[in-house]
């Protein structure tokens, strides 16, 4: 009974590997610190520069990354807008935004779970960055926009590949709401951060905020209380309508797993 309780929690991952856990931990509801290096965190996160490049190191990997993409975008729009009709064309707009924020959601969920000492090598960054941001929330209106936003426009460009598979297959659709959706994905941390006070005064800042377009401070206010388990999308945050009650029910199952496993032992 046990290996069954054991196979169906998995799908209810939270945390690490179930081999470096024991099943209360594995299937626990809450967020479980990282208390065996909590010292060598709190040392590392004194020091904020190791979070941010250099200047020129920063605008070198900008433009070899950034520049490569956004053509590879501006082409798929070029091709797909000389095949779809405005109507199909244009609603791949909303759509994209719905599956980047949900994504987004998704992304950030794992990474405040993740433990950048055992994660690997390509999320350790980010991790660490998500940790850092829970304690010092306002920490995103300090570095310099790219930053932030390397690693989605990283992720963001491995979708390319797969776009232009697409349009060679005449998956025009399917290619053009792909496209969106990582175009807007690349730019993640920037609604993100307009949530935390970044650009405030800016007028269509403001304008994107109260019309729901991009998240605002009062929908993610929410993911800084308590344990940070809820409210996870950055775009818009209208994907926590979705994301939120999927979460709870995962974890109404997780405390179910758990009961069982302890009437088993």
């Amino acid at each position: 009974m046990k290996k069954w309780l054991l196979l169906i929690g998995l799908f209810t991952i939270t945390n690490e590997n179930f081999a470096s856990n024991p099943p209360e931990e594995y299937f626990s509801t809450k967020r479980t610190p990282i208390n065996q290096h909590q010292i060598e965190e709190d040392a590392l996160f004194k020091d904020r520069k190791t979070l941010i490049m250099p200047e020129a190191n920063a605008l070198a990997e900008q433009l070899i990354i950034s520049i490569p993409y956004y053509a590879s975008v501006l082409y798929a729009l070029s091709d797909t807008g000389n095949a779809l009709d405005l109507g199909r064309f244009g609603v791949a707009f909303p759509l994209g935004l719905a599956i980047a924020d949900w994504t987004s959601g998704v992304f950030h969920y794992f990474l405040d779970r993740g433990n950048p000492y055992t994660a690997p090598w390509p999320f350790i960054g980010v991790i660490r960055s998500a940790h850092y941001h829970h304690k010092h929330p306002n920490s995103f209106n300090e570095p310099p926009f790219w930053t932030l936003a390397k690693e989605a426009h990283l992720f963001s460009l491995m979708t390319t590949p797969v776009i232009f598979a697409l349009l060679s297959l005449d998956y025009k659709f399917l290619a053009h709401t792909m496209n969106i959706s990582a175009a807007i994905g690349s730019l993640g941390h920037l609604p993100h951060a307009c949530a935390h006070g970044r650009y405030r005064n800016n007028p269509v800042v403001n304008l994107l905020q109260k019309t729901g377009i991009i998240l605002n401070k009062k929908r993610h206010t929410e993911h800084h209380k308590g344990d940070h388990d809820s409210a996870y999308c950055l775009i818009s945050g209208l994907g926590n309508y979705v994301m939120d009650p999927v979460l709870l029910f995962l974890k109404k199952t997780q405390q179910f797993f758990l009961q069982c496993w302890k009437k088993e032992a």
